[in-house]
């Protein structure tokens, strides 16, 4: 029994199995990015490429990174966020304030982005991170108690790296 699938997207017949001779445009989940100023969501601007600075043991080099440029309307802020690596996340901070998209979430992707990743050293600690925080994670989302204690410890973290972003 041979069956033919409609492909919604580019309109042909085909064969299960088959692959599409035209693979269709998915669009890609952003977040929403809470101003660090003001609190309230950014706009997105669009979709720009930075040149990013590489250091590796024996050179150094640059590469384009897509960013999503992002812009308060209220205060003016502006930031970009890398759209590099999006399988990752701030598992540990995600699960000590509750969302991805609290503002001291947003101030440790921008360390993560705009120093760790800048060299192999910080790219080696941000890959441990991401094997062994998802459990780190879980425990604190299960536990209130390990919740607040995580909170003690990165609410000053968090308000430092802040007041260093906010010099340069």
């Amino acid at each position: 029994m041979l069956r033919l699938k409609l492909d919604v997207v580019t309109m042909v017949e085909r064969r299960p199995g088959e692959i599409p001779k035209e693979i269709p445009r998915i669009p890609i989940a952003v977040p929403v990015i809470l101003c660090p100023q003001c609190y309230k969501p950014m706009e997105i601007g669009g979709k720009v490429d930075v040149e990013v600075g590489e250091k590796g043991f024996l050179k150094k080099g640059t590469r384009s990174v897509p960013h999503v440029q992002y812009r308060c309307p209220t205060c003016g802020v502006e930031w970009k966020e890398s759209l590099a690596r999006r399988g990752g996340g701030c598992f540990i901070a995600t699960a000590t304030f509750g969302t991805p998209m609290a503002p001291e979430v947003n101030i440790l992707r921008r360390f993560r982005d705009k120093f760790l990743l800048q060299n192999h050293t910080g790219e080696m600690v941000v890959r441990s991170y991401y094997k062994l925080s998802p459990p780190i994670a879980r425990a604190i989302k299960k536990s209130e108690m390990l919740g607040r204690v995580m909170r003690i410890l990165l609410i000053p973290i968090v308000k430092l790296f802040n007041l260093i972003y906010k010099k340069h």
